[in-house]
């Protein structure tokens, strides 16, 4: 039994010196193992097939990591292209409110023009139907005078010679005549 201890503190010596020197990196008992096996014939072409698997797990191992190497790289780029998108959403949000206020501020001036042109065509009225009055008698112009709101009688006499104004207002009542006196200056001078 004393042989048996002895033998048995030697083997466990080797094992705890094998495994101190494979920590340290000294030497590697695997590939002397597969070295040593690759020398019998017996078990040679299974340590061929070892050494392939190994391989074939170095390179999976190298495609893993290509793999996710590309996989950090593409959620760069997918992060990249989602703020980039936002910042053309953004962009076009702005582009369709600059183009509302345009279409809102084209419709202001094309009111603005259609209401020009109107009070152009009645300016023009106006004054086609002063000269029309101009040309009647005093008497004549006041009964058509009467049948028109003041605004509208202001308006045309401004249109007319001084000397038909005096004519016209000297004919009417006192009162009419200056309440409607003020007006015709203000039309004169391009009030309404």
């Amino acid at each position: 039994m004393r042989w048996f201890t002895v033998i048995l503190i030697i083997l466990v010596a080797l094992v705890v010196g094998m495994y101190a020197l494979t920590v340290a990196n000294v030497i590697d008992p695997g590939a002397f193992i597969v070295s040593k096996l690759e020398k019998w014939e017996s078990t040679k072409a299974y340590v061929e097939t070892y050494r392939l698997g190994l391989q074939d797990e170095e390179t999976l191992a190298k495609r893993q990591a290509e793999l996710e190497t590309l996989a950090l790289e593409l959620d760069k780029r997918r992060e990249a292209l989602a703020e980039q998108e936002a910042a053309l959403a953004k962009k076009a949000k702005d582009l369709e409110n600059q183009e509302a206020r345009i279409s809102t501020n084209l419709a202001k001036l094309n009111q603005q023009e259609v209401n020009k042109e109107k009070a152009i065509s009645e300016k023009k009225a106006l004054q086609a139907e002063a000269v029309l009055l101009s040309e009647m008698e005093t008497g004549n112009i006041l009964a058509i005078l009467e049948n028109m709101p003041t605004n509208k009688q202001a308006k045309l006499l401004a249109y007319m010679d001084p000397d038909t104004i005096r004519n016209v207002l000297s004919s009417m009542e006192p009162e009419k005549a200056a309440s409607i006196l003020p007006q015709v200056s203000l039309a004169q001078i391009g009030g309404e």
